[in-house]
C-alpha cells in the first residue's frame, strides 16, 4: 500500500497540466487526483495515493479538458508482463527470387518482398 509515481509528458503548447482533470479508475472505484503544474513540452511525474495495488491489475487514466471533454486515456497494467521469447529458427534461411519477388524462407517462416535488382 504505497503511493504510485508515474512519469508524464505535457504535450500541450499552451496548457499547464494542473489545468487538466485526471480521472483514475482502479478496482471499480474512481478518483480525481490533482496533476502537478508541469509546463508545456516538459516532462515530470505525478503520484497516485496509496491503494491496495495488485500485480496484474489495471489502472485506467483519462485526461479531460476544461469542458470535461476527453483529451486522452491510457490503461496501465501493474507489475511485469512475461512475454515468451519466439522459438529459434533451425538452420539457415534461404533467399531466392521469382520474377520481381524476393523470397526468404526458413523453418516455419516465409516472407516476400518486391525485388528491384
Amino acid at each position: 500500500n504505497k503511493p504510485l509515481t508515474l512519469p508524464i509528458y505535457n504535450r500541450f503548447d499552451h496548457t499547464s497540466l494542473d489545468e487538466v482533470k485526471l480521472v483514475v479508475s482502479y478496482n471499480g472505484k474512481t478518483s480525481e487526483p490533482a496533476l502537478p503544474a508541469i509546463a508545456p513540452h516538459q516532462k515530470g511525474q505525478f503520484t497516485l495515493p496509496a491503494q491496495d495495488w495488485k500485480a496484474g491489475s489495471k489502472i485506467g487514466l483519462s485526461f479531460h479538458g476544461a469542458n470535461d471533454g476527453l483529451i486522452d486515456q491510457y490503461e496501465i497494467t501493474l507489475g511485469s508482463i512475461n512475454v515468451p521469447a519466439p522459438a529459434a529458427i533451425q538452420g539457415s534461411p534461404t533467399v531466392s527470387t521469382e520474377g520481381n519477388d524476393l523470397i526468404i524462407q526458413g523453418d516455419g517462416i516465409q516472407a516476400h518482398a518486391l525485388y528491384r535488382g
